[in-house]
């Protein structure tokens, strides 16, 4: 029986442009039109902040993965096992989040929602790289959790068989609506894989 190979470099990561869009209440507003209910304090924005469509606010901090990002301390993005920025490949700007490879490993960010959201819209690009040459073997998802960790929906599962990903970036967008409105979640990116061939997101 032959070896599965390991050795090729990553080229699949979650593309450059993750973001979360909150329209409230039905109106056209600027965050600061709402003081009693602004996003969650946090600390100076990084660089290339994606601008949100008009009546719109953004929720996701640095949904470009852009910056030097410490998987330890950074206060927007959190890291675990494969879970990583990286700057091989990426749908826009000089970095992108990647996860899987031969080991399992996830990213989130967390956020809460203001208590009058009437729609939120999270939309992301994905593109795969599997050396996988029967399937399935290696899965993602894309997870919204509690803040906990506790699973409250999964948005997009893909494995390495998956028509369409490998080597092509594609948009994702789901609508959430107003369900998760006052609460504060976690958008997870998450891969599980064996440890043969690679596959990446």
């Amino acid at each position: 029986m032959s070896a599965r190979k390991t050795s090729r470099a990553p080229a699949l990561r979650l593309g450059g442009s993750a973001f979360l869009l909150l329209a409230l209440a039905g109106l056209l507003l600027v965050p600061a039109a709402f003081a009693d209910d602004p996003p969650p304090a946090s600390p100076p924005a990084p660089p290339e902040q994606i601008a949100a469509p008009a009546g719109c606010s953004e929720y996701i901090v640095n949904g470009g993965i852009e910056g030097a990002i410490d998987p330890y301390t950074d206060p927007y993005w959190k890291f675990s096992g494969s879970g990583t920025q990286s700057g091989d490949y990426k749908h826009s700007g000089s970095y992108a989040l990647r996860v899987g490879g031969t080991a399992d490993g996830y990213a989130y960010q967390q956020v809460t929602l203001p208590a009058n959201t009437s729609t939120a819209t999270l939309t992301y690009w994905i593109l795969m790289d599997t050396a996988e040459t029967s399937h399935p073997f290696d899965y993602y998802k894309t997870t919204l959790r509690n803040s906990g960790g506790g699973i409250l929906a999964t948005l997009r599962e893909l494995n390495d068989g998956s028509s369409g990903y490998q080597h092509t970036w594609v948009q994702e967008t789901s609508e959430l609506g107003a369900t998760y409105a006052g609460q504060t979640i976690q958008i997870r990116f998450e891969a599980s894989v064996d440890s043969s061939y690679y596959t990446y997101w």
